[in-house]
């Protein structure tokens, strides 16, 4: 009888915890807050710091400010970013994820091209999707799995560049072309696609000349470039390293002999103008991937808000617009229309690939981009470009959205 008594009390009391331990399990008890939770894991220290520490704030105030506190949260579920700083190191960053996926983040966002390579096959694993604003590279846009880029590859945005070029070239021979850029994996990220595409359209191409990542001077290097000829010189660099080209092209009379061009991708133009003089910086060329900062969009007043509430001011630097508003803009998206789908109980990381970004069409950012567009294949939200040049000290916007060639297509 004592017996089945204890066995009794012991049933009675293991149903208790089970319920408990049941209760505990779901996603929120009655009344309680909801919560989703998104990975950002960012170089706040290393060598881009000067960018992340501008950018890193405007990310999370998006979301704890903006998102959560006037919107009430995506329909309702407030966001809690888990952030922490890589150091650009790779082995810190993979570190970094592992935890977040253990504190249950349904979305991961990140700018690092190296990382992503080593994490694709967690994402995969985790069935967690990526975000990320860094350098596409084949070898993670294809097969088409977890990582989803906010824009098109460098390739095809200098692809842009080069029909541009070719379009309003006037004279009766064909434009030389040629690389002045880091001796760097990212100053590389447009070889063999952008040359191999330049020489295909009618381009002569004549030659790569590197330089370091901390340049004194280029000088060598632009007199290899007059003596070649040179007419559209393109590279991949930081807006000092534009300011060390271009004053030396200015001190050699180069100005206005050669166009140079850059990926506004990592070079704000106002950066470039503050660095040098009216008359280094006339007619420097940068490929843009957000609006023009005199265009009159919607989604203007609403990167002035963010950035008022994360600095107090207004950022006039594109990595914020693409790679911190609008980026914030297609995440919350893609949980909205995950939310939509599958509700919040069942809300996960697959739930936000497949019914979240997979499902985003057409989606407009206010003006800030282009509209964004993803499926089960696509990969890259947009894949357009502005070219804007230097003209008199200010920056000036010489095309509405371009659109590229693709110059990264699925292997063969």
């Amino acid at each position: 009888m004592k017996a089945k008594r204890v066995a009794v009390g012991f049933l009675s009391l293991l149903m208790v915890v089970v319920f408990i331990l049941s209760a505990c399990a779901g996603p929120a008890p009655p009344g309680a807050e909801k919560e989703v939770k998104i990975g950002l894991a960012l170089d706040w220290t290393g060598p881009f710091a000067g960018a992340i520490t501008v950018l890193g704030p405007i990310f999370l105030d998006y979301f704890h400010k903006y998102v959560n506190e006037e919107q009430g949260g995506i329909d309702g579920v407030k966001v809690k970013v888990l952030w922490a700083d890589t150091g650009y190191k790779v082995p810190t960053e993979v570190s970094i994820y592992d935890r977040f996926v253990e504190q249950g983040i349904v979305l991961y966002v990140n700018h690092n091209t190296a990382a992503n390579t080593v994490l694709k096959p967690k994402f995969e694993a985790d069935k967690i999707p990526c975000l990320t604003t860094g350098s596409v590279i084949s070898e993670q846009l294809y097969p088409p799995g977890w990582i989803f880029f906010d824009k098109n590859d460098y390739s095809s945005q200098l692809g842009g560049l080069l029909d541009w070029f070719m379009d309003n070239w006037k004279e009766d021979r064909p434009p030389k072309f040629a690389y002045l850029t880091w001796d760097a994996p990212l100053g590389r990220s447009t070889m063999p696609a952008g040359h191999e595409y330049a020489e295909k359209i009618g381009y002569e191409f004549v030659g790569i000349e590197y330089m370091p990542m901390v340049p004194m001077e280029v000088t060598a290097q632009l007199l290899r470039l007059q003596e070649k000829g040179a007419d559209l010189v393109f590279g991949q660099y930081n807006s000092g390293v534009a300011s060390v080209v271009l004053k030396d092209a200015y001190r050699l009379g180069l100005t206005g002999k050669i166009q140079f061009a850059a990926s506004g991708n990592n070079i704000p133009m106002p950066e470039i103008l503050e660095l040098t003089s009216p008359g280094e910086s006339e007619g420097m060329i940068l490929i843009d991937s957000a609006a023009s900062w005199d265009w009159e969009v919607p989604g203007w007043k609403l990167y002035n808000h963010v950035c008022e509430m994360a600095h107090g001011k207004v950022i006039k630097n594109k990595l914020c617009v693409f790679g911190g508003v609008s980026q914030s803009m297609i995440a919350v998206e893609a949980i909205r229309l995950a939310l939509e789908e599958v509700g919040y109980e069942h809300l996960d990381g697959l739930a936000v690939k497949e019914y979240g970004f997979e499902t985003i069409n057409d989606f407009s950012t206010g003006g800030l981009t282009p509209p964004i567009t993803y499926s089960a294949v696509k990969r890259r939200g947009y894949d357009a470009v502005i070219i804007s040049q230097a003209q008199g000290g200010k920056e000036v916007a010489l095309t509405d959205w371009i659109q590229c060639p693709d110059l990264m297509p699925p292997p063969k």
